[in-house]
């Protein structure tokens, strides 16, 4: 999509979209900027002050499809913002403060040409809500954080 459209289709949307697209992107690139520098454990905590920041009911009413809509739609525009990890744990951020309840999972497997590859995810309600599911069933997690 050209960038005039994609200005053109911004402006359309409601307010409340608009705001939540603008964090997504801030959180998606700062998480992918810092996942070079900081370990998973250190940047779950990083999140925490920013999002007690914003705790103004700024995403109270916003449900968990729109959430994932505007952080797929702008780690499809964003080469640097386009990371699993990245997504999953800005998933898991605004999920928490807008009340829904999350399960992120990281998960290892071997290739057939034997390096390991890594994969993040995010559930909820028992369900994968980000990260592909089929994807899933190759992964044997290592890592699950709660978000209740």
């Amino acid at each position: 999509m050209n960038p005039k459209k994609i200005k053109k289709r911004f402006f359309q949307i409601p307010w409340v979209e608009k705001k939540l697209i603008v964090r997504v992107f801030i959180l998606l690139n700062v998480s992918r900027f810092f996942t070079f520098f900081i370990p998973l454990k250190q940047m779950q905590f990083l999140f925490q002050p920013i999002l007690l920041l914003k705790r103004r009911n700024v995403l109270s009413g916003i449900s968990k499809e729109k959430i994932i809509w505007a952080i797929e739609s702008v780690s499809a525009h964003s080469r640097f913002a386009e990371n699993c990890l990245s997504k999953a744990l800005v998933a898991q951020a605004l999920f928490l403060e807008s009340g829904h309840a999350s399960e992120l999972y990281i998960g290892v497997s071997k290739n057939p040409s034997a390096s390991l590859e890594a994969h993040a995810w995010m559930e909820s309600g028992g369900r994968v809500v980000l990260g592909e599911s089929q994807k899933k069933e190759h992964f044997v997690p290592i890592y699950k954080a709660l978000n209740r």
